[in-house]
């Protein structure tokens, strides 16, 4: 028979916000989080008390809670030259385009490599570093014997930040960021077909010249807009991250209260805050390397920008090269909740990618829609933005799918 909590989820009245019960609770811990201890840079002061907050919050109702050590954390690092480096190229593999076309596969090897190798290198750099943090995990042990474990996951640690806090900059950087895949990809497609045309001769010049023109034209205005949004939104400063990502950790938190006093049958869950996710998901891949974490009965719920907008929507795949998220649980998601989309995160990526690329079942659910989205990773992420309605869009959407998950292994 189900709890009064989990009856009060089915039966509770919108509230003036037009959040149930679960979005009200979710709000209120974001902006203990975001609003009341604000930045939260990885192994910072900051970080640290927001630690200490939810292992206050677990520990009220979870048993038991647990600080996993995660050592050896990179240093900030602005990823600008990076990013300048890739422009740069850009610029001349395009000025030549029609002469030499490999010099676009090239840069098409290097896009994909260089930025995995930087990480590797300040990874395995930062081994002897003595910056440090933790993971949070608080238990929730299921009524009957357990035969599998959901991990209900969130990044506590927010990003450096820009300076840029208005809506029309950012959406114009997100747009062009977004398509920097897909014409890299278009070159490559053309490069290719220019170097066969080298020797069937097929193709007029003038049209390699056009193509060259345009190719070069757009990476001019790209490097252009990119080197004066770095200029304008420098900054040393982390962003107080309402969105991203203290959303996701206050509905990690709610849930962890609402399945504590309704616990599922089957299902040992563990409610995880992870640290230095904006750092190159430090914290998770720590998580997975040190737990054993069985593949066919593990899986992963990761909430990542879940506090805005008026879309929920789970993620296909995300990361270069991507990884697929689960499909089962992406149908869990979609049965909770209908409207829900599905999208690739070509040039994203969040916790779940270190559980995928361990073949463990993973997802990764956020909010989209509205210029609130958009001020992630800068000092305008407050909790102006924050909607109680979206964070109970998605505790709910994680709260059905779980209840189906151990109906499914209750029937079995």
């Amino acid at each position: 028979m189900a709890s009064r909590w989990s009856e009060a989820l089915v039966t509770v009245g919108e509230t003036r916000d037009g959040a149930g019960t679960l979005g009200t609770r979710a709000y209120e811990h974001v902006r203990a989080l975001a609003g009341k201890i604000g930045p939260r840079g990885a192994a910072t002061p900051g970080e640290r008390q927001a630690q200490d907050y939810a292992v206050e919050t677990l520990g009220a109702v979870c048993q038991p809670v647990e600080r996993q050590p995660v050592t050896g954390i990179p240093a900030p690092m602005a990823f600008s030259w990076l990013v300048i480096t890739g422009l740069v190229l850009l610029l001349l593999v395009t000025a030549d385009f029609a002469r030499a076309p490999w010099g676009v596969l090239l840069y098409a090897a290097l896009f994909f490599v260089l930025p995995r190798v930087v990480s590797a290198v300040r990874k395995r750099a930062a081994q002897g570093s003595p910056r440090a943090s933790d993971n949070v995990i608080g238990h929730v042990t299921p009524t009957s014997a357990a035969q599998a474990t959901v991990i209900v996951c969130a990044h506590l640690d927010s990003a450096r930040a820009s300076k840029l806090t208005g809506a029309l900059w950012p959406r114009v950087h997100r747009v062009l960021q977004g398509a920097w895949l897909q014409v890299v990809l278009a070159l490559v497609v053309l490069a290719a077909l220019r170097w066969v045309d080298f020797y069937v001769g097929l193709v007029p010049v003038t049209i390699w010249n056009m193509v060259g023109a345009v190719a070069l034209g757009y990476s001019v205005f790209f490097a252009s807009f990119e080197l004066i949004y770095m200029a304008m939104g420098r900054s040393q400063a982390y962003s107080p991250g309402a969105n991203d990502n203290a959303s996701g950790c206050g509905v990690v938190l709610a849930l962890a209260e609402a399945f504590a006093a309704d616990p599922p049958r089957h299902l040992a869950l563990d409610f995880t805050l992870f640290t230095a996710e904006e750092l190159g998901l430090i914290g998770s891949e720590r998580y997975v390397a040190e737990n054993r974490l069985a593949q066919d009965c593990t899986f992963v719920f990761n909430l990542d920008m879940v506090g805005t907008g008026d879309e929920l929507r789970y993620a296909r795949g995300s990361g270069l090269p991507p990884r697929r998220t689960s499909r089962r649980l992406n149908d869990l998601l979609q049965a909770a909740e209908p409207a829900i989309k599905g999208q690739w995160y070509w040039m994203g990526n969040s916790d779940s990618f270190s559980f995928a690329k361990k073949g463990i079942p993973s997802c990764w659910l956020a909010t989209h829609g509205g210029a609130s989205e958009l001020v992630y990773h800068t000092l305008g992420d407050t909790m102006d933005h924050i909607k109680p309605a979206a964070l109970d869009r998605a505790a709910r959407a994680v709260w059905q799918a779980v209840r189906a998950l151990d109906d499914q292994l209750h029937e079995r």
